[in-house]
């Protein structure tokens, strides 16, 4: 029996990561079932982000949609009833990360730069390089493949279809893949498009801040400058305050363990101040109001003991 696998190539092949997170999961609409390796579950209802390890299953419920993103950016979209299982293999390099996928529907956007990644269903092979596609599996494991951007190898049975953009083949269980065949890409990704609309930035947090320029300055440059440290430090606690919102396990948040952790409260505050500038807005009433970002990247789930 022949496995499908999806091969996303690229030549910036990373090395291993700096802790043992691969990404994030952003639940956004539902029930999502993450098994863990050790076997025990977490199950998010709502919005909630989470890490992502090595050997987690994945389980979307009925009216469940989820996202998640992995540290180079790839992104991909789970439709309800989806189960994977991530994996890896080693490479040349570094490693492979592998998507098992059982059942479901899922849509995926590499990174600009993606690590290898690989999608493997029961029925069939293919190999991407930098691109857009939708997988849809059944129950019988027949696989649909429809390419949005870039060009796929498609194997099923030993025989090869190169799927073009916007056309789309049908892996079955001992039959050579279908022909391509032209199809309207909004069609079959109408699901994700709306979901990625309600989950933009699955893996960065922004927040606001917003300062007074104070009377007494010396020059109008000082207050002005008075007044975007003071807002520059408002979005600094309210980034700190959104980072303690940040899932760990779906029982256990950021800043339970910041609470119980000198040093974990310390590395984090100071991960925070790292945080980039999106604006600056100066207000007709003096007031200077400045958005701040941070992604939570390796860094910084690096912070905190698995639990």
């Amino acid at each position: 029996m022949m496995g499908l696998f999806l091969l996303f190539t690229s030549t910036d092949v990373r090395g291993a990561r700096l802790d043992n997170t691969i990404g994030v999961v952003k639940n956004a609409r539902g029930s999502l079932v993450i098994i863990r390796g050790a076997g025990t579950q977490d199950r998010v209802k709502g919005s909630a982000i989470l890490p992502l390890f090595e050997g987690d299953e994945l389980r979307s419920e009925s009216g469940c949609q989820a996202v998640i993103e992995f540290h180079d950016g790839t992104r991909i979209a789970l439709n309800e009833h989806t189960t994977f299982i991530i994996r890896s293999r080693p490479a040349k390099g570094g490693i492979v990360r592998i998507i098992r996928m059982l059942l479901g529907e899922v849509w995926v956007k590499t990174s600009a730069k993606p690590d290898p990644l690989e999608f493997e269903t029961p029925v069939a092979k293919a190999a991407v390089s930098g691109t857009e596609l939708n997988v849809r599996v059944a129950d019988d494991g027949r696989s649909q493949l429809t390419v949005l951007e870039g060009t796929v190898d498609f194997w099923s049975a030993g025989v090869n279809c190169s799927i073009q953009p916007s056309t789309q083949s049908i892996g079955q269980r001992g039959k050579p893949c279908t022909p391509p065949v032209p199809v309207d890409g909004s069609l079959v990704t109408g699901w994700s498009q709306q979901l990625m609309k309600l989950v933009r930035t699955v893996a960065t947090i922004r927040a606001k801040g917003s300062g007074v320029r104070p009377q007494k300055a010396s020059s109008a440059a000082q207050a002005r400058l008075l007044a975007e440290r003071a807002a520059k430090a408002d979005a600094y606690r309210n980034l700190l305050e959104a980072a303690y919102g940040v899932l760990v396990t779906s029982s256990t948040s950021v800043k339970d363990l910041a609470t119980q952790n000198d040093s974990v409260r310390t590395t984090l505050d100071g991960f925070i101040r790292g945080a980039s500038l999106v604006g600056v807005r100066h207000l007709d009433d003096g007031t200077v109001e400045v958005e701040m970002e941070i992604r939570l990247n390796r860094e910084f789930w690096a912070i905190f003991p698995r639990v």
